[in-house]
């Protein structure tokens, strides 16, 4: 394989790109419509506006950013019309209902377009945040190993990657959003219809009637609410148990220079075992005092006291993997925490301790 540097473009590849771009122009040409960051549980349209959808039109008039979708949403009652993902959607606004979703403009996205050229693959990036775009990329990219990455600015709204085509998985790795939250996963028996939640030593009684009811109010799976300010997710349902995600800590909680000390990689036998240590700020610490205090207790098959219920760990809303907590950390403030896992082959242990890290970084 010829050196990065060393690539040359081929005529198919220009056409290939001439082509792409010809499909892509109405994105690049007309950027336009914004991205759902965040949706209130409350919001009248939760079942429509989700995580990272793109609202492009409300009532037949253009979402061009922000600030012209909140204008629009702004004191808007009965049923109005969106054009969500490319497609027609209807929401029905109640008089002490509101929209409530947080929305970022479309432009700040990367639209990326991927070009094969002789040797290698180049990937042309569309952002609005050229230069930070391009840093955290960089420092993805040496996680990685990604010693043959080329990264070059085209423009002012636009950057080149150029690699290996044998490394185009961990490129696609690297240019995922990498959203890392820990939760505590806490799982109730229900009795009766009834279940109790434990947070902080104390107990919040629900019921199951249709979803989790809890202070007269109404949850369905995925829904979500808080109790001593602590965010719960409602996870599953089901006639015997009902689980919860307790939020922990998110990668904005993390002291970034502690992911340093990772513990790397061991074997165990035949699995590969990945940890990274990492330091928590004021806030994490309490959350991860409540949510752990009080919570039952169970022996595993060498004598060892761990709670019932794991830190799970997730990577854009996804589980990346569980951490048992031991009954002696329970109910502390506690600076640090390992974040591990175990995998079959080193391989797949060594590329998720470089995601972990990758993302907590940056």
């Amino acid at each position: 394989m010829k050196a990065i540097n060393e690539i040359r473009l081929i005529t198919i590849s220009v056409l290939v790109f001439l082509s792409l771009v010809f499909l892509a122009y109405p994105l690049i040409a007309k950027k336009s419509g914004v991205v759902v960051t965040g949706v209130s549980k409350d919001s009248a349209c939760k079942e429509i506006l989700t995580y990272n959808s793109v609202v492009t039109k409300i009532n037949e008039k253009d979402v061009t950013n922000s600030a012209s979708f909140y204008s629009s949403v702004k004191d808007l009652k009965g049923k109005i019309s969106l054009i969500v993902n490319g497609g027609p959607r209807v929401c029905d606004i109640g008089n002490n209902q509101t929209i409530d979703v947080r929305v970022k403009n479309f432009e700040n996205d990367g639209i990326r377009l991927g070009i094969d050229i002789g040797g290698g693959r180049k990937f042309i990036i569309e952002s609005d945040s050229v230069d930070a775009e391009m840093e955290k990329i960089a420092s993805r990219g040496k996680i990685y190993g990604l010693t043959d990455l080329e990264i070059s600015k085209d423009s002012d709204k636009s950057f080149n990657i150029i690699f290996d085509s044998s490394e185009e998985d961990k490129i696609e790795n690297i240019l995922q959003p990498g959203v890392v939250s820990v939760k505590f996963m806490e799982i109730a028996e229900i009795k009766n219809n009834t279940g109790k939640i434990l947070l902080n030593d104390k107990a919040y009684n629900f019921t199951i009637d249709e979803g989790v009811m809890i202070y007269n109010k109404n949850y369905d799976v995925g829904d979500k609410f808080s109790l001593d300010s602590v965010e719960i997710e409602v996870q599953n349902i089901t006639e015997n148990y009902t689980s919860f995600f307790l939020d922990v800590f998110d990668d904005n909680d993390v002291n970034v220079s502690s992911l340093s000390k990772n513990i790397g990689l061991t074997q165990s036998g035949k699995v590969f075992q990945y940890g990274l240590i990492v330091d928590l700020s004021v806030k994490a610490q309490e959350n991860f005092k409540k949510v752990t205090k009080g919570q039952p207790i169970m022996v595993n098959p060498q004598g060892e006291n761990f709670l019932e219920g794991p830190l799970v760990v997730l990577v854009d809303g996804e589980i990346f993997t569980s951490v048992p907590v031991t009954q002696a950390d329970a109910g502390k403030d506690l600076e640090r925490v390992i974040l591990w896992g175990v995998e079959n082959t080193k391989e797949e242990a060594s590329r998720k301790l470089q995601v972990l890290t990758a993302f907590l970084e940056s």
